[in-house]
């Protein structure tokens, strides 16, 4: 089902209604209870595969603690290997990396909220809960699907504080208006519908500048249609009552690739940096290999195959670069640009650059084979050969 569909907004339209009518004390309750029917009713393998990790989420990593570690790696090993095999098994479409394909419906993130929750466990820095507070937590209807991977802690105090506010509500009107904008109006119609008429319109033979603008015209799709979802999922959230974290902050105007991965997909990557790159710099003392890993999970929890390996491993390759650079130029006491229009034109290529890197970037994932990669930067830089 898709999220820009009557179906979806009137699943929206009556949860808020609903939400609030219902007396305060049944609120969770029937929230989780319109949570799993919408899934069970979109998705009935989803609803059984979400059922099973709630249970061995929370009842092995019940006691936590380090001394119950054997209990929560069982129950990490088990989601894993889950969803290892969906993403092994199935491939999602590589025009389309937000969309699922026939992997069970939000698997990516409500594994990644469970391993959140287990790891927190471990460390022993939940704060006391009940099984109820547990199932809102992963039963939350407008990040189930497409996230973000919000935390735990932060929605157990909204839990505990959540109050009907009009300011609150405004804000989320506008914010799912805005988010709504982005998808049907930019990315339908302006990127996937236009710019595709656009570029069938030029000359077949001129292969460079096609594939040029359509890795433009997939970079712009991809974060439009992204963030868009992100936006109608906190503005849903809103209109409960909950505040969940942002997903992106102004990505594409970003100076360099690290402000770029600070800004993409803010849930995911925050999620990797506090529980594999921190990890793996505690483990091994070395930002270069935490920095791989990092974008190996990344880029393995969109898909499990050899061109996202070659994605990550350009991403990690960028930002190293981009962070040896740096510590070049602080012992070369290299002096900034004065401000002016020489700052400015600096400034101006360096987001244009950056682009461009994450641009080609996705021109690696959008592509079947890595035969079809290398021919595309061939095309792409060797255009005269």
């Amino acid at each position: 089902m898709h999220f820009v569909s009557l179906v979806w907004f009137a699943w929206l339209a009556g949860t808020v209604a609903t939400y609030w009518i219902v007396p305060h004390t049944w609120r969770d309750l029937w929230l989780i209870f319109i949570s799993l029917a919408f899934v069970v009713v979109h998705a009935p393998e989803s609803a059984l595969v979400l059922v099973i990790f709630t249970l061995l989420t929370f009842w092995l990593g019940k006691k936590g603690g380090r001394h119950c570690g054997y209990r929560i790696a069982l129950a990490a090993g088990a989601i894993l290997g889950v969803l290892i095999y969906y993403k092994v098994t199935v491939r999602a479409s590589p025009e389309d990396l937000v969309r699922e394909g026939l992997i069970p419906m939000g698997l990516s993130y409500y594994s990644f909220r469970c391993f959140h929750y287990l790891l927190e466990r471990f460390r022993g820095t939940l704060p006391s809960h009940t099984f109820r507070e547990f199932l809102s937590y992963l039963f939350f209807l407008p990040t189930l699907v497409v996230g973000p991977i919000h935390r735990f802690k932060p929605f157990l105090d909204d839990h505990h504080t959540k109050r009907w506010r009009s300011d609150t509500l405004s804000e989320g009107i506008e914010r799912i208006l805005y988010g709504y904008v982005k998808v049907a109006v930019l990315a339908n119609f302006l990127f996937s519908t236009q710019m595709v008429r656009f570029i069938r319109s030029i000359d077949p033979q001129a292969t460079t500048r096609i594939l040029y603008l359509e890795m433009i015209r997939g970079a712009m799709n991809l974060y439009l249609q992204f963030s868009g979802f992100s936006d109608i999922a906190i503005g849903f959230a809103l209109l409960l009552g909950y505040r969940v974290m942002e997903n992106f902050h102004n990505p594409y105007g970003q100076r360099n690739i690290a402000g770029f991965w600070r800004s993409w997909h803010m849930s995911l990557t925050s999620w990797c940096r506090d529980y594999v790159y921190l990890p793996m710099i505690g483990l091994t003392r070395n930002p270069y290999v935490a920095n791989i890993t990092t974008f190996l999970v990344i880029g393995l929890w969109h898909e499990v195959s050899v061109r996202f390996v070659v994605w990550a491993l350009y991403h990690a390759t960028g930002v190293i670069i981009w962070r040896e650079f740096q510590t070049l130029k602080r012992q070369l006491s290299l002096p900034r640009f004065p401000p002016g229009i020489l700052a400015t034109v600096a400034h101006g290529a360096s987001i244009v650059l950056t682009f461009h890197f994450v641009g080609f970037g996705f021109t690696i994932a959008r592509q079947p084979t890595l035969a079809a990669v290398f021919e595309s930067f061939r095309m792409l830089f060797l255009f005269w050969w």
